[in-house]
């Protein structure tokens, strides 16, 4: 009888290592992000050739989307792709875990400076600790029609001009508001600070000049396609857009052109980051690590017309991409460049619901 049933078992073991393989099946790797750029078909079959993880990708369209799906659901992903300047709003709700930079070895191909830099923006560095990876940034600024709007642009000035009515469009959310108050020449770093009572004052007025702006504008965009058929089919001519948005609406006509605000050009950093609930941990470190590559993101930039923060990547970027980058960030851009501050989760609150009074006007 002893004999039957170890034999019974011992074929109970060969049928499982004959079905699994003879090994556990490695686990998916989730990851929310913003849209198929960022998972180029060949990098994901390359990840998935070298690693034997399967990538499962979900699209977002905000910051406060991503924090929303995790604040809900913790465990929902495996690795996202926020904001810097929303890091510490997340790490105020407890939402990413520190990563093990030992196991990412490519850090080495991040530009130094910026690496550095990190330390310095609250909620990235702790005890020793960070708690994202910068991927990428770029700035927004001015997309308009040349055919109609013939005279220089170097201001947001055209998105509330009345003789363009109905023909503008950028978001109606925070980065709308920070536009606009940077236009009206408020300080918007300092309503960034701990001043709170100033923040209210100066986003109140924002709103009130929103309010009265907003015949002029045909529609708020939400994503880079929305914004392109805008332009391509509701007639807009001026807009606030991302650079990797005007990259490929130069593709569609050459009418299209691009300025940086001389008030200032938001500009954002993205980054990678391990949600606390995440499921496949060493998955999300094979991944950040595999997109640091050189050649890796350069397929992204190739895709999404953005800038990387790994500089030997721009030698693999086709000479077109190259001359894009160089029409886009020209000579003494850095000086109109506006970095995004850490955004605290009250200041998220507060504009947050004068977008959503600012719709329902």
């Amino acid at each position: 009888m002893k004999r039957t049933i170890i034999f019974l078992l011992a074929l109970l073991v060969v049928f499982s290592l004959v079905f699994s393989g003879g090994a556990e099946e490695k686990k998916d790797v989730r990851i929310i992000t913003w849209g198929p750029a960022y998972v180029h078909e060949d990098n994901i079959a390359e990840f998935e050739e070298q690693t034997g993880y399967k990538l499962r990708a979900t699209y977002v369209d905000s910051n406060p989307e991503i924090i929303s799906k995790l604040r809900a659901a913790p465990d929902i992903a495996d690795i996202v792709q926020p904001d810097l300047d929303n890091i510490y709003e997340a790490r105020e709700w407890k939402l990413y875990q520190p990563i093990d930079i030992d196991k990412i070895p490519n850090i080495k191909y991040i530009d130094p400076k910026i690496w550095e830099s990190l330390k310095d923006v609250p909620g990235t560095y702790e005890d020793g600790k960070y708690y994202c990876i910068p991927f990428n940034w770029g700035a927004e600024g001015i997309i308009y029609d040349s055919s109609v709007i013939a005279e220089k642009v170097d201001s947001y000035e055209p998105l509330f001009d009345e003789k363009y009515t109905g023909k503008t469009t950028y978001r109606c959310s925070y980065p709308g508001f920070v536009a606009a108050g940077l236009y009206l020449g408020y300080d918007m770093t300092r309503a960034h600070s701990d001043d709170k009572d100033y923040a209210q004052e100066v986003f109140n007025k924002i709103f009130e000049f929103l309010k009265e702006k907003k015949p002029i504008v045909k529609n708020y965009w939400s994503s880079s396609d929305e914004e392109i058929a805008l332009f391509t089919s509701a007639g807009v001519v001026a807009g606030k857009g991302w650079a990797s948005t005007y990259g490929k609406m130069m593709v569609i006509d050459k009418k299209y052109k691009w300025a940086l605000p001389k008030e200032g050009a938001l500009t954002w950093m993205g980054t990678l980051a391990i949600p606390v609930g995440s499921k496949n941990v060493e998955g999300a470190h094979e991944w950040i690590n595999f997109m640091l590559e050189p050649k890796h993101i350069a397929r992204y930039m190739e895709t999404d017309k953005a800038v990387s923060v790994v500089p030997e990547a721009v030698d693999l970027l086709s000479p077109e991409l190259k001359d894009h980058f160089n029409y886009i960030y020209p000579p003494g851009s850095a000086d109109l460049l506006w970095w995004y501050p850490s955004l605290p989760s009250w200041l998220n609150d507060m504009v947050n619901q004068l977008a959503q009074k600012l719709r329902a006007e």
